[in-house]
Parts: structure tokens; sequence; C-alpha cells
């Protein structure tokens, strides 16, 4: 990073984001915080499965029919919380493509 500067001659402002082959995931929103904000508007259909015992198994693989996937769909601000997730990323309205 130290390079960049030098290069340029001034100090250099880094913004986050998060891209995939899906599309356009988060940002960063506000340079004085590392929390990056996710996209909602963008086409993808999100997925938030509770990283827990009743959704993977032993060696870390989600189970066939997780908790999330029965109730379809979770409030943002709920998932939101501190608690681990995995995300499931899909095209569309939610069909694996």
């Amino acid at each position: 990073m130290k390079s960049f500067e030098k290069l340029f001659g001034k100090p250099v402002i880094y913004n986050e984001s998060y891209l995939a082959s899906e599309g356009y995931i988060a940002y960063q929103s506000r340079l004085d915080r590392k929390i990056m904000q996710l996209v909602v508007d963008n086409g993808l259909f999100y997925e938030f499965v509770p990283f827990n015992d009743d959704n993977f198994d032993g060696e870390g693989d989600m189970v066939d029919n997780p908790e999330a996937k029965k109730k379809r769909l979770e409030l943002l601000s709920i998932v939101l919380s501190n608690a681990k997730r995995l995300i499931e990323i899909k095209q569309g309205k939610g069909e694996t493509q």
C-alpha cells in the first residue's frame, strides 16, 4: 500500500468491495468504518443459514434441509445479528442455475 502512495505522491484512499461471479454483493459505505453494506436490489436471491449444529454436520457441510430453507426467509434485521451464518447466493428468484 505504501508503494502506491510513493508512486502517486499522496495518500491513497481504499474502499472495500465484495464481488462474486453472481454479481456485486457488498461495498464499504463509510470509509471511517470497516463495515460492508449488502446490496439487496441487484437481482440476487440471498438465503441466510445459521451456522450451527442443526444446519451443518461435523465436517462443516450443510445438511440437506437446513433451518433457513424451512422458513424460506428471515428478516434482514435478524440476519444481521452477530450470529455466524452461511450465505447462499442465487441468481434470479432463488432457482438453482
